[in-house]
């Protein structure tokens, strides 16, 4: 395992890291601008990250954000822990009124179609999730909820 990834695991299991939450997206899209989407924290860390974008449910304007995957099959598994807090992120509701996203992975443009994971698959990509990023465990018992998990996939003809 990568030292540096290992060294963000350590920090995003540690319950007074929370306190930094509302800073990460803000230094995560700063990044993003000043490099031309070259370089992310999770880029740095070495933790497997997609940038996401999907029309605002309300406004219909693209809504970028960035967030960690655990790839799986041919596309990839998200979680909406929003860093704890009790409400579920935007970005969540929006891909749950989309028809498609767009996400950028591993330098590839793709269109995916997303799926909502709930049931017995749900607490089986959980455990997958919460070995990539054990932060999710103390995030969730943060937000009182069940995060929102969603698996995008490429669309057809658009695998990479």
């Amino acid at each position: 395992m990568n030292p540096l990834a290992a060294f963000a695991r350590f920090l995003g299991a540690r319950p007074w890291m929370m306190k930094f939450a509302p800073v990460i997206p803000w230094v995560e899209r700063f990044l993003a601008w000043l490099t031309g989407g070259r370089l992310s924290l999770l880029r740095v860390a070495r933790l497997p990250g997609v940038q996401l974008t999907v029309l605002g449910r309300k406004s219909g304007v693209p809504r970028t954000t960035y967030l960690l995957c655990v790839p799986y099959g041919n596309g990839c598994i998200v979680n909406g822990s929003n860093w704890g807090r009790p409400n579920h992120p935007a970005w969540t509701a929006n891909l749950m009124a989309a028809e498609t996203a767009e996400v950028v992975y591993d330098g590839s443009t793709l269109t995916v179609r997303a799926r909502q994971i709930t049931g017995p698959e749900r607490a089986q990509l959980w455990q997958e999730l919460v070995r990539v990023w054990p932060g999710y465990e103390m995030e969730h018992q943060f937000s009182g909820r069940e995060s929102r998990m969603f698996l995008l996939e490429p669309m057809a003809g658009d695998a990479g």
